[in-house]
């Protein structure tokens, strides 16, 4: 029985299929569809030329999130010139800040970190315009800043994962230090059962499509109800942004 090898006879990469001509054309053209074929090339070339335009001149940015690990933890330096932290017990009736000792009290501290006294060395107190940022201040001109509590002499290294600011208010108890000067418990539970307690921080906004000013800035808030069977938390993460231009 011998080997069929006709099927080598097919083998061909270069072969081409017959196919119809029409006067020594493989296809009949119609002015229609010439007319129609132009158009469209017009119309191509017009809105290449309208996305290279839009590109040269920068119109349409597009910007991309790299995330990388090295291995190695980042930090980010926050001192008072570009962060701050601003926070108010708020009454949700009239949505004004509720800033009263004689009803609570605000505690803040970087993780644990205490004196040789024992006393706290991130310090709460009402804000004055010397404590924000620079770059903030026009947000608070008209703020009634004095309505606010504002953490003083924050300057730190934030380490994810390992470090962070912690803001804590208590509802004021009587003792010989406050010369016994706190509201009833009723005043106080009715004052802050219900309310918000609010805070602001220092924050950008990323706008590529403004080439020359791709960073605004502005101030974030965040906010939560107080409870007065349980405590509550409200936490919030910051990331350190690079922000790099490649001219085309």
């Amino acid at each position: 029985m011998g080997l069929d090898l006709k099927f080598l006879k097919e083998i061909d990469f270069y072969g081409k299929s017959p196919e119809f001509y029409y006067k020594g054309s493989p296809k009949k053209t119609t002015i229609v569809g010439r007319i129609m074929t132009f158009i469209y090339i017009i119309i191509y070339i017009v809105f290449l030329a309208y996305k290279l335009n839009r590109m040269l001149l920068r119109v349409d940015i597009s910007f991309f999130d790299v995330y990388s690990n090295e291995n190695i933890l980042p930090s980010m330096n926050v001192p008072n010139e570009t962060f701050y932290i601003l926070f108010a017990a708020f009454n949700t009736s009239t949505d004004e800040p509720i800033i009263d000792e004689t009803i609570y009290y605000p505690v803040a501290t970087f993780n644990s970190e205490v004196d040789k006294d024992g006393d706290q060395l991130i310090i709460a107190e009402r804000c004055i315009m010397e404590d924000i940022a620079t770059k903030y201040k026009k947000f608070y001109e008209e703020y009634g800043l004095e309505n606010y509590y504002c953490l003083k002499d924050v300057n730190r290294t934030l380490i994810p994962y390992s470090n962070s600011f912690y803001v804590k208010i208590f509802p004021c108890k009587n003792t010989s230090e406050n010369n016994y000067h706190c509201k009833t418990k009723e005043i106080i539970d009715d004052t802050l059962k219900g309310n918000y307690f609010s805070f602001e921080i220092a924050d950008i906004t990323l706008t590529p499509e403004d080439f020359e000013n791709p960073v605004s800035f502005k101030s974030n808030y965040f906010y939560t109800f107080v409870y007065k069977n349980y405590g509550q938390y409200l936490y919030t993460q910051m990331e350190s942004v690079y922000i790099k231009q490649i001219i085309i």
